[in-house]
């Protein structure tokens, strides 16, 4: 993956309280018929990153993003 640990680290931080917060949140999307790639950066959005997501564009594209966003969202969209 091309996220930076401590990068990662920052946005599951700033992501996993939405989740938690929200469990039946992909179970919604899904029956409304939206895809996991609008999922994760709506969650990401919600989460509000603030500095890390502009340290993350420093060195990564939205395809990394993406993949990092999908890891750590993955367990969630069960």
């Amino acid at each position: 993956m091309t996220i930076k640990p401590e990068h990662f680290e920052a946005l599951r931080d700033t992501m996993i309280p939405i989740l938690t917060q929200n469990p039946g949140a992909w179970a919604e999307y899904k029956k409304k018929g939206y895809s996991a790639h609008g999922f994760v950066w709506d969650v990401l959005w919600t989460a509000k990153p603030g500095r890390v997501l502009n340290d993350i564009y420093g060195y990564a594209n939205d395809s990394h993003i993406t993949t990092a966003l999908k890891k750590i969202c993955s367990p969630f969209m069960i």
